[in-house]
């Protein structure tokens, strides 16, 4: 798991949510709007890896100061995606990482793989 953070450095206004608890995210995808309270600068904070987002800061409301409500910036935190159920004549495969990306069926459906 990987927290999401808020600007280390100024004052950020909460803007809006982007995604919610619960919601599964790829690296990269919007979580929140944040607005620099000095200088009126919006940026986005993106998802640092991909996975579902386990939580979100349950004090930290839409035109908070993030830093106010939590000093450390971390206004989430990212878990690994829902375990998917295998289903029958279905084998599970392993990956390396949770950001790789599919790129073409190796076999056509219907024909007869072996293990390994």
């Amino acid at each position: 798991e990987e927290g999401v953070f808020a600007p280390a450095y100024g004052h950020w206004l909460l803007a809006d949510w982007k995604a919610w608890e619960g919601d599964e995210v790829l690296k990269g995808d919007p979580i929140a709007m944040v607005k620099n309270s000095d200088t009126g600068v919006v940026e986005v904070i993106r998802a640092p890896m991909s996975g579902r987002l386990d939580k979100i800061h349950p004090d930290l409301k839409v035109g908070d100061i993030v830093d106010e409500v939590t000093p450390d910036n971390d206004i989430g935190t990212i878990g690994r995606f829902k375990e998917v159920k295998v289903g029958m004549h279905e084998v599970a495969i392993k990956v390396p990482s949770m950001d790789v990306v599919f790129e073409t069926w190796l076999v056509r459906p219907g024909s007869r793989v072996e293990e390994g």
